[in-house]
């Protein structure tokens, strides 16, 4: 293992993504505190899948204080500042009041991304001449994609059609905001914040 600086650690403002489950009766009863609803690429819709291994189906957990809030932020006093107070509101009323609920701010494209992936491998399960290759440009996935999720945003696709072992990799990304989310066919999406670069003096 690692020394103490490579664990990560919660803090307060932070989430992680998780989930549990819990099978029952060998089997014939499964069960997730997170709906396992991801992309269908045949059927063209999000659908549900008894898997409780798809990390982009996982749910937040957000991380607070003592007192609940998932803001670090305390006024000169040293009071926590009650805007982001998860624990100290009813349930009904934090239902009610969306800015208690916690944003990704990289979920659109962390979404789109997965988006990719599935089209991907059902494109590369559905090649009928022998030869199995993932597509190389987002045109070639369009039939199994949902184009409000990928639309907004740019997507590179590289991949090896002509070796003998396809593999792909796609990157999205945006105006918007420096971040950048990678998938590979193996399904591991990574999130890095690109800074621009710096101008000439």
């Amino acid at each position: 293992g690692g020394g103490e600086s490579s664990k990560v650690q919660p803090c307060v403002g932070k989430h992680w993504r998780i989930n549990f489950s819990r099978v029952e009766k060998k089997g014939d009863i499964n069960w997730t505190w997170q709906p396992q609803i991801v992309w269908d690429p045949e059927r063209k819709r999000f659908g549900g899948f008894v898997n409780m291994h798809l990390p982009d189906a996982w749910g937040y957990v957000v991380f607070g204080d003592e007192e609940g809030s998932a803001k670090n932020t305390r006024n000169d006093n040293g009071k926590l500042q009650e805007e982001e107070a998860l624990s100290s509101s009813s349930s009904s009323k934090r239902h009610n009041n969306s800015h208690n609920i916690h944003r990704d701010p990289t979920w659109p494209k962390r979404l789109a991304a997965m988006n990719i992936y599935y089209a991907q491998q059902y494109y590369y399960n559905s090649k009928n001449d022998g030869n199995k290759y993932y597509a190389s440009n987002v045109e070639q996935l369009i039939p199994f994609l949902e184009k409000s999720i990928v639309t907004p945003f740019d997507i590179k696709i590289l991949s090896n059609e002509e070796e003998e072992e396809s593999h792909f990799v796609a990157t999205i990304s945006d105006t918007l905001d420096t971040t950048v989310v990678t998938i590979t066919d193996d399904r591991l999406v990574t999130v890095e914040s690109k800074q621009p670069p710096l101008s000439e003096k």
